[in-house]
């Protein structure tokens, strides 16, 4: 699955993430204030080659990166060392499947601040891979 694969991606990438501690995916903990969350969504109609056999898909990710309470620069310097991260990827296969890229749809963004005074930013991104 697209989103394991990319978890394990980052906590090996020497960012400082750990899976299950400081990263993860589908839902934002309400703890550790420092915390990095992918969200997949649709993207572009899977590729057909063949036999009408499904080969390449481009699914959407959603990275969105919460920081401590009133600190705005620890969390946007993060997401933006995780686009330089996933820029990287790129004809190469992560957890047994062949990913083509990983390419930001737009520079990382504020989203805003939760109830607790953290703010948060995301970045979107298109990832184009081998169908599993």
């Amino acid at each position: 699955m697209v989103l394991d694969e990319l978890v394990t991606y980052l906590a090996a990438d020497g960012l400082g993430l750990v899976a299950a501690t400081n990263l993860f995916y589908g839902a934002m903990p309400a703890t550790p204030d420092l915390v990095v969350v992918l969200y997949e969504y649709p993207g572009m109609s899977s590729l057909a080659i063949g036999q009408n056999t499904i080969s390449i898909e481009w699914p959407n990710i959603h990275v969105e990166v919460r920081g401590a309470q009133n600190d705005y620069a620890t969390p946007r310097a993060l997401l933006h060392s995780i686009v330089a991260s996933f820029t990287k990827i790129g004809d190469q296969t992560l957890s047994g499947t062949r990913y083509g890229g990983v390419i930001a749809k737009q520079p990382p963004f504020r989203l805003g601040q939760d109830d607790d005074n953290r703010y948060l930013f995301a970045c979107n991104f298109q990832v184009m891979k081998d169908f599993s």
